[in-house]
């Protein structure tokens, strides 16, 4: 027996009456259906987003706890959250990553000391991402590896493509 949860941000009835999405496996999956409102349409539940996804990310990065100030909840609240839960994630995991204030797409960093990397430059984000867990774990690449929720091997692979670039 398996069960699986799954989630979308398409109408999968819409999708399967337009031929897009097998009907057979959307009545397969459909046995129980929950329809969340986007983010943006529950803001009040944007402190105890951030509040989870902060501590799950000071742990995973062994630093200390951040707590936003009343302007920025503000801006997080008001901001429109394309991405729903999983930007809102992204967006606290860069800034454990790369040690500075969250910020949303489009704000200049305040922090002095962050680093200034556009959210577009992958590379860059990648190579601070692997610094920053080298440092956390002393260097040990195992620990480092499982910080980054990758495997061994590839974290060594990434050492060497970051050797390459230096």
């Amino acid at each position: 027996d398996v069960r699986v949860i799954a989630a979308t941000n398409r109408d999968l009835e819409k999708e399967v009456a337009e031929g897009r999405f097998r009907e057979d496996l959307y009545y397969r999956l459909n046995l129980v259906e929950l329809r969340m409102r986007p983010l943006r349409e529950r803001t009040s539940d944007i402190p105890a987003f951030i509040d989870y996804f902060a501590r799950r990310f000071a742990l995973r990065y062994q630093q200390d706890l951040w707590r936003p100030s009343p302007d920025a909840l503000q801006r997080f609240c008001e901001y429109r959250w394309p991405g729903n839960i999983r930007q809102l994630s992204y967006v606290i995991e860069q800034a454990y990553v790369l040690q500075c204030e969250p910020t949303l797409p489009g704000e200049a960093r305040q922090r002095e000391g962050s680093v200034d990397l556009p959210f577009t430059d992958l590379g860059k984000l990648r190579k601070a991402a692997v610094e920053q867990a080298l440092r956390v774990t002393q260097g040990h690449k195992g620990r480092a590896a499982r910080m980054l929720g990758v495997h061994p091997n590839t974290m060594t692979r990434l050492l060497g493509q970051l050797d390459d670039e230096a």
